[in-house]
């Protein structure tokens, strides 16, 4: 009953639901293993109001009601990015999918998100078509893994999404062998955002292993710097 949070740092957090403890990386036999060039450090600050939280990543989201309410979606929003820190007990993983028209704010929802978590060097990645072993690369070694824009059916991607929600391994041929077969756990959320659901198609199971999260566009804009600088 202890999360561990990498600070990026060479120094990680053991939470157990009482206190918040900074130690070394690679205590009790937990180690990280950080993208030092990407990911920023970070302090924790106690003592801080509640809400900010959900006034930053989950409130300010344009959800549009449809089968679930404004407010079942948010709540679902923030149970989705909370499970995102619990990854290593849960082998079977709900993707997230942000859907909605051009200037509803989804890709700037995603990338608030990512910016929380890892600070201002990451941005949302994108899914290319005769890329399949980068898509593969990214999911078997980012903790969370978020796409933008993806619209385009691509016939490798649903059997991929599927494998990837279930937590089965990729198998792959060892470099510079022959017949040497090397097996890569899939390890990240994901979170995709896309205009329709386009590119589930022909893998139904795909739709039953994502959460979709619906939303309109927006009536007044807010400069996405302003959003990123209070993320900051």
């Amino acid at each position: 009953k202890r999360l561990y949070v990498s600070r990026f740092d060479g120094y990680a957090y053991r939470l157990d639901g009482r206190s918040v403890t900074k130690i070394e990386n690679g205590t009790d036999d937990i180690f990280f293993f950080d993208d030092r060039m990407s990911w920023e450090p970070y302090d924790y600050i106690s003592n801080v109001a509640s809400g900010e939280l959900d006034r930053q990543l989950i409130n300010s989201v344009n959800f549009a009601d449809s089968i679930l309410t404004r407010d079942e979606q948010r709540r679902l929003l923030k149970l989705w990015l909370l499970a995102v820190f619990f990854g290593s007990v849960q082998p079977t993983k709900i993707i997230l999918l942000l859907l909605g028209d051009h200037g509803s704010g989804k890709t700037s929802a995603l990338r608030r998100i990512q910016k929380f978590i890892f600070g201002q060097k990451t941005d949302l990645l994108s899914i290319e078509k005769d890329k399949q072993d980068g898509f593969i690369a990214t999911v078997t070694t980012d903790p969370l893994a978020l796409f933008d824009n993806l619209d385009e059916r691509l016939s490798w991607l649903p059997f991929a999404l599927s494998r990837l929600a279930t937590g089965v391994t990729f198998s792959r041929r060892e470099l510079y062998t022959t017949n040497t077969k090397v097996q890569f756990p899939g390890v990240s959320w994901l979170g995709i955002t896309s205009r329709t659901v386009g590119f589930m198609a022909n893998q139904p199971d795909l739709p039953d292993r994502t959460l979709v999260l619906r939303l309109e566009r927006l009536v007044e804009m807010q400069p996405e710097g302003e959003l990123l600088s209070a993320i900051v």
